[in-house]
């Protein structure tokens, strides 16, 4: 308690959340991967794209089993209430270190064993922060009738839980492991030279191929059997968070508030850096699939602003607030 007691106090002073914020843009947005086998900075993206390919594959046995622990946990926090505030918070907690490891740690064929180095402080930061609300016991869980306005994020967040792209992320990512492995070997001068010669036309319809697949696979599909299977939800940060922003904004303002802004703050980041798949007409779906995720947290984070506004309105009328 006593240790609960000096972070809450440290973090009552704006600067500390200003602080805070700016090591994580540092962190996500410049900060480089590690790689076994080195790379370029040029080959950055390459980097973080490579793994992010194969990353979860080995987990994605675990989706439908996030999924149904989630609707269990949905009820249970309808039936239990405040009671289950703890259970909701290690909840959280777990789920963010696991995503830590699963989805930012992984080996590449090009690159070797490579890791998000930014992502996993971020995740592992927060999933200890929801442990230590845990401890603290700062969010309430409260399911009590809201305006309207503030139920807006669900069908967002159902479908960040939805996921529907049209397959899973281990076909794509077999079809990109397959593709890198070709780029890999055909890199090698003697190699291309013996099955190309002097010709580009070789690389130039291998890249054809993989975005013409790429383009297939990442379209819409809307299978509701996704909404128990889907590869995203549990499993990736991305999907993960709108879900568990939109209950916390549900409760707000009984709620950690210093867990659930960095919570926020991270998921802006992220949504952020991954709005460029709009601009790729072969990953539009994939951008689209992250609108969730950017707009839960923008209103996640000015959510005290404005009921802030509201009930300034509200005071000056004689009307009991109800926000």
């Amino acid at each position: 308690m006593l240790l609960g007691c000096r972070v809450e106090n440290f973090f009552a002073r704006r600067r500390s959340y200003l602080l805070i914020y700016i090591i994580l843009i540092l962190l996500n947005m410049f900060g480089y991967p590690l790689a076994s086998r080195g790379y370029a900075l040029s080959d950055t993206g390459r980097v973080i794209s490579s793994l992010l390919s194969v990353s979860t594959i080995p987990y994605e046995w675990l989706a439908p089993i996030f999924h149904v622990a989630t609707i269990i946990l949905l009820v249970v926090m309808w039936r239990w209430g405040a009671g289950a505030s703890r259970i909701f918070a290690v909840y959280v907690g777990a789920n963010y270190i696991f995503i830590a490891f699963a989805q930012t740690i992984g080996v590449t064929l090009e690159f070797g064993l490579v890791i998000l180095v930014g992502a996993f402080i971020s995740y592992s930061f927060i999933g200890l922060l929801w442990f230590w609300d845990a401890a603290v016991c700062r969010t309430e869980i409260i399911f009590r009738k809201l305006p309207l306005w503030r139920y807006w994020p669900i069908p967002l967040a159902i479908s960040a839980f939805w996921s529907p792209i049209n397959v899973s992320w281990s076909l794509i990512s077999s079809l990109q492991y397959s593709v890198q492995f070709m780029q890999l070997l055909l890199s090698n001068p003697y190699i291309s030279w013996m099955i190309v010669s002097d010709s580009p036309m070789l690389f130039i319809s291998i890249q054809f191929v993989s975005n013409l697949f790429t383009l297939i696979l990442m379209s819409p599909n809307f299978n509701p059997l996704f909404l128990l299977t889907s590869s995203g939800y549990g499993l990736t940060f991305c999907m993960t968070t709108p879900v568990f922003l939109c209950l916390l904004t549900l409760f707000y303002p009984q709620i950690n508030e210093l867990a659930y802004k960095i919570t926020a703050f991270v998921g802006i980041i992220y949504g952020v850096l991954n709005m460029p798949h709009l601009f790729s007409p072969y990953t539009v779906w994939m951008g689209v699939l992250h609108f969730p995720l950017l707009f839960i947290s923008i209103y996640a984070l000015i959510l005290s602003r404005i009921l802030k506004e509201k009930l300034s309105l509200e005071a000056a009328s004689p009307k009991k607030s109800k926000y």
